[in-house]
C-alpha cells in the first residue's frame, strides 16, 4: 500500500513497504506510476519511508529518477530490512537516514530468460547495463568514502547485509543513524506489518535461533497462521481428501460392475468349452489307440499266412497263402521224393 500522512513538522510523509514493481500475485507493489500519480498533489519537503526487499529493478530505477526531479527536499528513511531495488531507492534521498537497527543490502541484478542463444545473450547484455544503473547510483555516494568501482562490484558480489554503522561509515550510503523514538510513530508504522519474510539466502546465522514467543508474535503480526491453525487445516484437507477418494472408488464400482459381470459370464463360457474340448480330445486320443491297434494288426496279418481282404480289411480271408518256406515245410525227408514232389507241384 501507498500511504500519504503529515508530520507536525509539515513535512509530508509517505510509505513505500512491501514490493516494487507490480506483484505477478496479488497485484499491488510500488510501480512508477502510483509514485507519480501521489507526488503530483504533493508539495514542500518530502519525507520517504522505505522498507522493501526489493522487486522490479526497473520501477525501482524510475522511482529513483522521480525523487531525484522531485521539487522539494527529500529525506530517505530506511526502516528494518531494504535490499535490491529497494535500496536503489533509498539511495534517492537528497539527505539518507536509516534506523541504528536497520540493514541495507546490494546485490547484481538477475533475471529469467527463455528462447535461443542470441536471447541469452541479448538478456546477458541487458543485465549488464542495469547493473552499470546500480553501480553509478552507488558510487555517487561511496566516492566520498574513497571506494572504487571494483569495491562496490565486490560488494554487489557479495551480497552481503550490511549494518547501518557500515553503510554509513564504511561506504558512505546514508548520512546519520537514529534512534527509534515515540516521535517517529507520526508515521504509519503498521504498514510494517506487509514486510514479507527474508528469503532463505539472506538468513544470518544468528537469526535462526528465535524465542518462540518472540517468534509467534511476529509471525501472527505479519498475518501467518499459528501451528493450531494450520494442523486444523490439515486435518480438514485431509478429510476433504478421503471423501474424495471414496467418491471416486465409487464411481469407478458403479462404471465398471457391467463390465465385471460381463467377464464372469465370459469366463464361465470359456471353462464350459474347455471342458468339452478335454472331453472330445479323450474320444479321439481313445479311437487313435484303437486304429493303431488295427493297423498294427493289418501288418501282422500281412506279413503271416493270410489274404487281407481288400475291401474290409478287418476282415481277412481265411485262406493261408503258401509261401515258398511253408511249402518246405511239407515235403518229405527223403531227396528223391523231395524232388518228386517239387517236380508234380511245378507243374
Amino acid at each position: 500500500m501507498f500511504t500519504i500522512h503529515n508530520s507536525a513538522n509539515g513535512i509530508t510523509q509517505i510509505d513505500i513497504i512491501g514490493d516494487i514493481g507490480e506483484n505477478w500475485w496479488t497485484g499491488e507493489g510500488h510501480t512508477l506510476d502510483s509514485v507519480r500519480n501521489k507526488l503530483q498533489n504533493i508539495s514542500g519537503d518530502l519525507k520517504v519511508n522505505i522498507s522493501s526487499l526489493g522487486g522490479s529493478l526497473i520501477d525501482g530505477l524510475a522511482i529513483y529518477d522521480i525523487l531525484r526531479a522531485y521539487n522539494g527536499k527529500v529525506i530517505t528513511n530506511i526502516i528494518g530490512a531494504t535490499a535490491s531495488s529497494g535500496f536503489v531507492i533509498a539511495l534517492g534521498g537528497d539527505e539518507v537516514l536509516i534506523s541504528e537497527n536497520s540493514l541495507l543490502l546490494t546485490h547484481r541484478a538477475s533475471s529469467g530468460c527463455w528462447g535461443t542463444a542470441d536471447d541469452m545473450r541479448s538478456n546477458a547484455d541487458d543485465l549488464e547495463r542495469f547493473e552499470s544503473r546500480v553501480l553509478n547510483i552507488s558510487m555517487k555516494r561511496s566516492a566520498k568514502k574513497k571506494k572504487t568501482e571494483q569495491d562496490v562490484k565486490a560488494l554487489m558480489n557479495e551480497e552481503r547485509w550490511m549494518t547501518a554503522e557500515e553503510a554509513m561509515n564504511d561506504w558512505g550510503f546514508v548520512d546519520s543513524i537514529y534512534k527509534p523514538t515515540k516521535v517517529l510513530n507520526s508515521a504509519d508504522l503498521s504498514k510494517l506489518s506487509n514486510i514479507k519474510p527474508l528469503p532463505e539466502n539472506f538468513k544470518q546465522p544468528e537469526m535462526e535461533n528465535t524465542d518462540n514467543s518472540l517468534k509467534t508474535t511476529i509471525l501472527n503480526a505479519m498475518g501467518f497462521k499459528n501451528d493450531a491453525a494450520i494442523v486444523a487445516e490439515n486435518e480438514t484437507l485431509k478429510s476433504e481428501k478421503a471423501a474424495l477418494e471414496a467418491k471416486i472408488t465409487n464411481s469407478a464400482d458403479s462404471a465398471t460392475l457391467p463390465l465385471k459381470q460381463e467377464i464372469e459370464t465370459l469366463k464361465g463360457e470359456i471353462s464350459n468349452k474347455a471342458t468339452a474340448y478335454d472331453s472330445l480330445k479323450a474320444e479321439y486320443d481313445a479311437l487313435k489307440i484303437t486304429n493303431e491297434a488295427n493297423e498294427a494288426e493289418i501288418a501282422r496279418l500281412k506279413a503271416g499266412e493270410v489274404i487281407v481282404n481288400s475291401a474290409d480289411p478287418l476282415n481277412p480271408i481265411n485262406e493261408t497263402v503258401e509261401t515258398p518256406e511253408k511249402k518246405s515245410k511239407f515235403l518229405p525227408k527223403n531227396e528223391a521224393l523231395r524232388n518228386l514232389v517239387q517236380n508234380l507241384t511245378s507243374k
